[in-house]
């Protein structure tokens, strides 16, 4: 399912760049390249996610930034903010994980 994959990719963003800095962000290239990878595959997924369930997705909070933010990043290259980037890795994405867990009922149970 699509949004799993969303989840998956969320996930993986949000377990990286927990506590990372602007600074040491913006100076690991290849840390940099892989959220910006994994945030062009959440966004994708997300967008299938769409078109199969309208309905589901509506429930999913700033569905329609995270689709556009992936067209940034796979169309718009050079206008790519690591400093936004960062924040939306930090502060978007772990947020947006709990409710892709929390929609497809695998809530923590702690």
């Amino acid at each position: 399912m699509a949004a799993h994959d969303a989840l998956v990719a969320a996930e993986w963003v949000a377990s990286r760049c927990d506590g990372v800095t602007l600074e040491q962000f913006t100076e690991d290239d290849v840390l940099r390249l892989a959220v910006e990878r994994q945030l062009e595959i959440a966004g994708e997924a997300l967008a299938r996610a769409e078109r199969a369930d309208p309905d589901f997705t509506q429930m999913v909070p700033d569905l329609r930034r995270v689709i556009g933010l992936r067209s940034v990043l796979a169309h718009g290259y050079d206008v790519i903010d690591p400093h936004a980037i960062h924040l939306v890795a930090t502060i978007s994405v772990p947020a947006l994980a709990v409710a892709l867990r929390q929609l497809l009922g695998m809530e923590d149970t702690e």
